[in-house]
């Protein structure tokens, strides 16, 4: 059985860079049921029952292909077979045919929404995943507020190898060596996610909601560093005209990408004629797309309207369980307060709320400039005031009314 371990060793910090981790989960790509190239090899992930797989022997014998069956090795599609108008996918292991029956039409395949294959993890993806990976240095991300964060020294660990296990997904296991004492820690996570917007990436997606690269978490750092010394800084000082010329200066920035459009997705699904839009993160002080205190981006999925709105104060996880329901309120400057409600997953590594939006929402959220925030976790509540970028939603709603 061929095994994915992440064999990493503790190393000292150099200097940091930005989005080395998005740069990487960009390059990844969905494969939709019914657009599979010829040819594509795959690896199977046994740690669940195989269903609708089945084994057909040269002989002309055909049974149910179950986990035992599969000893590794790729799996490689052969083509679509149609039998009483319902598509089989048909795949080669070894002196074998496997066949996956979808029960569906190839219409149906085309139309629905993200239908990605069962089981089977894309083999370029793996063998991408290790070109990019191997050497690298990453650190477990941080799920601490942001004045805990400046002062942490974060442990860094060196990949070393990347080995396919089809029953436990993915394990990593680190050695920290301090003098002459080595210690081994085993650490078990998923090996693939699907997120909000059906971009299945293979092991990278979830794998860097738990890690990031050094890299990253110097210029996340240093970027939070910054913006805290100069919010901190310039609140404090007397004079009057020095702190107009640092909000000037921050709304000069903010002037630059106030009056376009920066999409993250933004195309039409020709079957079902409706759009997919996500805008950048965009912070509400410095306008910038990397997360702040306060960062807010809109979408529209299927003829329904979002916000997701991001913050670095500790308040605990956005949950959407009606018992501890989190949300965040806008107060405008006008009085009205608008508030959103957590439709999502719970996400406890930081607060990330999505929040459905209304029409009439989008009207109220127009008249007026905010006056202050209030994020709602499960711990306890945060108010957020002395935003730069005031006007954002009158800026950016019709973002998605292209």
């Amino acid at each position: 059985m061929k095994r994915i371990l992440f064999i990493v060793f503790f190393t000292s910090i150099f200097s940091f860079s930005q989005n080395k981790t998005n740069e990487i989960k960009s390059v990844f790509k969905t494969i939709l049921m019914h657009d599979i190239p010829i040819g594509s090899e795959f690896l199977l992930d046994t740690s669940f029952d195989i269903f609708n797989f089945y084994k057909h022997s040269k002989n002309g014998n055909s049974k149910k292909f179950k986990n035992k069956d599969y000893d590794g090795g790729v799996i490689r599609f052969l083509g679509y077979e149609e039998k009483k108008e319902l598509i089989y996918l048909v795949f080669e292991y070894g002196d074998s045919e496997i066949k996956y029956f979808t029960n569906k039409k190839m219409t149906e395949l085309k139309s629905e929404y993200c239908l990605t294959i069962p089981k089977l993890f894309y083999f370029e993806d793996f063998k991408l995943a290790e070109k990019l990976l191997k050497g690298k240095r990453i650190t477990k991300k941080k799920t601490r507020s942001i004045y805990e964060l400046l002062e942490d020294t974060p442990q860094v660990y060196i990949i070393e190898n990347l080995i396919y296990d089809d029953l436990y997904d993915e394990i990593l296991v680190a050695t920290h060596t301090e003098g002459t004492v080595s210690e081994k820690h085993t650490f078990r996570t998923r090996f693939s996610a699907t997120n909000y917007f059906c971009s299945t990436h293979f092991l990278v997606n979830y794998f860097f909601d738990k890690y990031e690269f050094i890299e990253d978490f110097e210029y996340r750092k240093q970027i939070q560093i910054t913006e805290k010394e100069d919010v901190e800084k310039h609140r404090k000082i007397s004079n009057e005209n020095m702190i107009l010329n640092w909000e000037k200066s921050m709304q000069s920035k903010i002037s630059k990408v106030k009056d376009s459009c920066h999409y993250i997705s933004n195309k039409l699904d020709p079957i079902k004629d409706t759009k997919e839009i996500i805008t950048q993160s965009y912070s509400l002080y410095s306008g910038s797309f990397e997360n702040g205190r306060l960062n807010v981006s809109i979408l529209k999925l299927e003829n329904q309207n979002y916000l997701r709105i991001y913050t670095t104060d500790d308040v605990g996880c956005a949950s959407y369980y009606d018992s501890n329901k989190s949300s965040v309120i806008f107060k405008l400057e006008n009085g009205d307060k608008v508030k959103f409600y957590h439709t999502g997953q719970v996400n406890c590594r930081d607060f990330e709320l999505l929040g459905k939006l209304s029409n009439s929402e989008i009207v109220r959220l127009k008249k007026s400039p905010i006056e202050m925030v209030r994020v709602e976790g499960t711990k306890h509540y945060s108010d957020i005031d002395n935003l730069i970028w005031k006007t954002f939603f009158q800026d950016k709603l019709d973002c998605i009314e292209n």
